[in-house]
Parts: C-alpha cells; structure tokens; sequence
C-alpha cells in the first residue's frame, strides 16, 4: 500500500489543520456577508423607516410588561383548571403524588404555609424552608452540646478530687 506523504489519514494532523482552514474560511464569509447586509439595511433607510422603527421598538418596550403580566394570568387560570382527558373524564394529576424515595415532612408547618394555584415552585420553596429550619436547629443543637461540653471542662478544672 503505497501512502502519499501530504495526504491526510484517519487521525492525521494535516487533516485537522484542513477542517479548521475551511472552518475559518465558512466563519469569515459568514461575517463579511453579515457586515455587509446590516451597512446595507441601514444605510437604505429613508426618515419614514426611522420613524417606524423607533415607534415598533417603543411600543415592544412600553407594552412588554403589561403583556408578560397578561400571559401570566391566563397561565395561572389555566393551571388552576382540572385536567380533563380527551374522553371527557378528568385526568389523573400526578402532582401530589410523593416520588419514591424522597422524604416528605407534610405534617410539619401545613397550617402557616399555604399554597395557592398558579404560583409555581411554591411546594418547592417550602420544602427549602422546612430544610433549612432543621438544618439550623440541628446546627444550634450541636453549637449548645459542644458550649455543655466546654462549660463541663472549665468546671471540672475547679473540682478536687477526694
């Protein structure tokens, strides 16, 4: 098998020096075509497109809020709506089934933490919060055995054995 000394193999590195050359090649058409259509869309524009630019961008600005809130309601109310299968029956709602092998607190703190419908991540947060109340009483628990145990220590220092 005769093998040619510039030609590329399999895992060569004149091959990738090749795919990187026609990679910078494609990358740099591709910036010059951008260049140059952005000059010539800009550079076309009459005082009647300015205008109508700058009162589309003005309105998207002034009016994106108002329609995020919008959505955000009626993806509530949508949420907040039973699900209801094709057959008219409703369907199973999977969302307060408990996943195998999380543990799940739901006798602690149910009274003072409510959630309502449509607020998103809601069981998540509470769960967060019950987490780090134990952690922080763990926590605080260990801080009081450990000051027991150094009040311990400086009292026995005062003790005489008989």
């Amino acid at each position: 098998m005769i093998q040619y000394i510039n030609q590329p193999t399999a895992f060569s590195p004149l091959l990738v020096l090749s795919h990187a050359h026609e990679t910078a090649n494609i990358l740099s058409t591709w910036a010059g075509n951008f260049q140059h259509q952005t000059n010539a869309a800009f550079s076309n524009l009459g005082l009647k497109d300015y205008v109508r630019l700058i009162v589309i961008i003005g309105a998207y600005c002034l009016l994106r809020t108002h329609l995020m809130k919008l959505g955000a309601k009626l993806q509530a109310a949508d949420h907040a709506n039973p699900v209801v299968s094709s057959d008219g029956n409703p369907a199973a709602d999977h969302r307060d089934e408990a996943l195998p092998g999380l543990d799940y607190d739901s006798d602690e703190d149910e009274d003072e933490e409510s959630v309502e419908p449509g607020e998103f991540g809601g069981r998540a947060r509470i769960r967060q919060r019950r987490l780090l109340r134990r952690k922080m009483a763990e926590y605080e628990q260990r801080l009081l055995d450990e000051q027991a145990v150094e009040s311990d220590k400086d009292i026995e220092e005062f003790l005489e054995d008989d």
